[in-house]
């Protein structure tokens, strides 16, 4: 009898503790929901997505399914549309509605990550940064390259010899950036730490507070020992507050996404604070990490005392702007039901002029090409150009653009299997030259 009264003591206790397991499943808040374990997400929160493929084919509706193999969207049919990984080019979703803080900082890290900040604070091992979203990120210190106050943002002339400064060769120690004489200045140092109102900088074996209003910047040297032109950045998310974060993986998680670093940091962001994620194929290359054999530029009217002078101002550039400013584009969001523009800066590709001529020895060592042509935002609205791309001296592209009808930027798909030589020509179309300023960004080689 004792035996039968532990029996269903035992069995009424088991059955308490199911039950109240699965009460506390059942009105846990649902954000999302993982079907088939790790890496998988099927949200029970309607989330509005578009996903352009590499063919440029776009797909349109709610998330259903995110694995690391590929994305499920139920269209506004409710049917289910699958799009593998490797075949993504572009995820869009929808622009927040949320009011942002006024951002106090960019961060620059090595990778070509920029981060706009609310807040920074640095010791002399971490930092720690509070996006405009609120989420905080922690990293390694040296990983930051510089870090850019937004006092500068309003004054393009400054921000273009900021990034002159940042990445400029040769300094052998942290440094700060103030103006003086209406220009600004590097004085080298070590940061000590960073604070939200004060930064503990040493000169030889004093260190002393320096208030950050009296700062327009900083450059760290310990960045620049660490930069490798070998970084995978095959994949840039971008948030609605316009930081942009180069990865080289992108695993879902229940409410959202975790990008992970080539140095080991992984962040995590609600698809909320998502607005669009580009994917390049994983094991392509950007085209400037080839050396031009040929960088000329002709001029329209030929002037022979000004002419080399302006030729030292027209070569096209890798990497950046004429102003030295990160290459940007002005791209049309379709995301909202009335399509906005705004500017997305590039980590990888080239500033070329009218009269512009950049060759490439590609050496039979590549199948594609792919990248986006348009005018660098910054430039007059009157460019009107040419653009040649040309394969062993057969032409492969050929297009006439002008600055006022280019609504979005050009997609260009190559193959390049047979190709030995790769050459761009930008041609004057007009008479005029002025505004015909090109940056030719995401260009990349798929090696066979």
């Amino acid at each position: 009898m004792m035996g039968l009264i532990f029996f269903y003591r035992s069995f009424f206790e088991m059955t308490s503790q199911f039950f109240n397991s699965l009460i506390k499943l059942v009105f846990l808040p649902i954000v999302g929901l993982s079907l088939s374990g790790q890496g998988t997400v099927a949200l029970a929160q309607s989330i509005d997505i578009k996903v352009i493929d590499t063919d440029q084919k776009t797909i349109s509706g709610t998330l259903d399914l995110w694995t690391e193999k590929s994305i499920t969207i139920k269209d506004f049919n409710q049917s289910r549309k699958s799009v593998l990984t490797e075949r993504i080019a572009q995820v869009l979703f929808p622009a927040s509605s949320a009011k942002l803080k006024r951002a106090a900082a960019k961060v620059y890290l090595f990778n070509g990550t920029i981060l706009v900040a609310n807040q920074v604070e640095l010791t002399e091992r971490k930092a720690e940064i509070q996006l405009l979203t609120g989420k905080m990120i922690s990293l390694n210190r040296k990983r930051i390259l510089s870090i850019q106050f937004l006092e500068i943002e309003q004054e393009p002339d400054l921000k273009a010899e900021f990034h002159e400064i940042a990445m400029q060769e040769g300094i052998d120690e942290d440094g700060l950036v103030l103006i003086r004489d209406q220009q600004l200045n590097l004085v080298e140092g070590i940061v000590k730490s960073l604070s939200d109102r004060t930064i503990q900088f040493s000169i030889g074996e004093r260190t002393a507070p320096i208030p950050v209003d009296k700062i327009k910047g900083i450059v760290f040297y310990q960045a620049t020992l660490q930069h490798s032109d070998e970084l995978n950045t095959s994949i840039s998310l971008e948030l609605n507050d316009g930081s942009i974060i180069f990865g080289s993986k992108l695993k879902p998680n229940l409410d959202g996404l975790e990008i992970q670093l080539d140095s080991g940091e992984s962040f995590r962001f609600q698809f909320t604070d998502i607005r669009e994620i580009l994917r390049s194929a994983e094991n392509s290359v950007p085209l400037s990490r080839l050396k031009p054999t040929t960088n000329q530029w002709f001029p329209l009217l030929v002037v022979p005392k000004i002419e080399t002078k302006l030729r030292k101002f027209r070569l096209a550039k890798a990497n950046q702007a004429y102003s030295g400013a990160p290459l940007s584009l002005r791209i049309r969001d379709e995301s909202n039901s009335i399509p906005m523009t705004r500017i997305q800066t590039f980590e990888h590709g080239f500033c070329i002029s009218g009269g512009g001529k950049l060759t490439f020895n590609l050496d039979r060592r590549y199948s594609s090409l792919s990248g986006q042509i348009g005018f660098d935002p910054e430039a007059n609205e009157n460019g009107h150009v040419q653009v040649k791309i040309l394969l062993d001296g057969k032409t492969g592209f050929r297009q006439e653009i002008i600055a006022r009808d280019l609504i979005r930027p050009i997609n260009v798909q190559l193959e390049t299997v047979d190709s030995d030589r790769l050459t761009f020509e930008i041609d004057y179309c007009d008479g005029r030259s002025i505004g015909d300023v090109l940056h030719l960004v995401n260009f990349r080689l798929t090696p066979k």
